[in-house]
């Protein structure tokens, strides 16, 4: 290119992951109508980013690089990174109605034959989360022009206070991690805690008064387990020879299991730590009829 211009935007790809897993998978067909199936994953997957748009199914999705010119200082597990899967299927015909062993004919057998349940399990790893230092450019790299064209604030980090545990011993929804143990890198000299934070100021800077990356992990942290169970039950009754009508009644979270959500992950907000939401949804009933001709 002869000549460039500054309104115009200039990319390269520079970020670099890896994805490792092992994957197993045990299917097993039972006498009497059960049916059962059992998948299990146990990866790991590690890199400098997850993505630009957003768009990688993790709370880390679109995080941007913390320092361009030292790449390596964001390695870590990725966004969308679930170390632990597991997931069970189960298929059950009620051995009740025609061609079964109990109740194979009258009105009882009309009644209750010919259902069949489903089961279905899903338990994971929680999804890890970033704890951003708020507001601000800590190293004070944007400048204008450049690398101030694209805001490194979505993932700077903030520094960790020595002797304080991270992990409190008795986490909870009030404190998932400790706000004690993190400090508020400044990102302008003589800057004060933000009113109502739980955290410090932190008290490294470089010379000149400019202030240094956060030495926090990338994404050390992580939400609940996540566990949730469904359950179905169904029935198809034949009309004709090309006529049938199914009927399905179905319950999403069946034990109505509360997942906790992601806590305040901004150092300078009051609620760092403490958790108002719930990943989970709360448990669905529903009815449905298919007519089949």
């Amino acid at each position: 290119m002869p000549c460039g211009r500054s309104d115009y935007h200039y990319s390269t790809s520079t970020g670099y992951a890896n994805y490792h897993a092992l994957q197993a998978e045990l299917q097993r067909r039972f006498a009497n109508g059960l049916q059962a199936l059992v998948s299990y994953t146990w990866s790991k997957c590690l890199g400098v980013s997850s993505g630009w748009c957003n768009v990688e199914n993790g709370t880390n999705g679109g995080a941007v690089t913390e320092n361009y010119f030292n790449q390596s200082l964001s390695y870590g597990p990725c966004a969308f990174d679930i170390p632990q899967d597991v997931t069970l299927s189960a298929d059950y015909g009620l051995p009740f109605g025609r061609g079964k062993k109990y109740l194979t004919h009258g009105p009882l057998a009309w009644a209750f034959g010919n259902w069949e349940t489903n089961l279905f399990f899903i338990g994971r790893s929680g999804q890890n989360f970033q704890i951003t230092n708020g507001s601000g450019d800590p190293a004070a790299i944007s400048g204008t022009g450049g690398i101030g064209k694209t805001s490194v604030s979505g993932d700077d980090r903030p520094d960790v206070v020595p002797g304080q545990p991270l992990i409190p011993s008795n986490q909870s929804q009030l404190q998932w991690f400790n706000p004690a143990a993190l400090c508020i890198i400044p990102s302008s000299p003589g800057q004060t805690v933000p009113k109502g934070a739980l955290a410090p100021m932190c008290t490294d800077v470089l010379p000149g008064s400019f202030s240094v990356f956060g030495d926090l992990g990338l994404s050390v942290l992580r939400d609940q387990f996540f566990y949730n169970v469904d359950f179905s039950l169904s029935r198809r009754f034949r009309i004709s020879e090309l006529k049938s009508l199914q009927i399905r009644a179905e319950a999403f979270n069946v034990f109505n299991m509360q997942i906790l959500g992601i806590p305040g992950a901004d150092v300078t907000s009051g609620t760092l730590g403490v958790i108002h939401s719930i990943a989970s949804t709360p448990r669905e009933l529903q009815l449905g009829a298919k007519f089949v001709f």
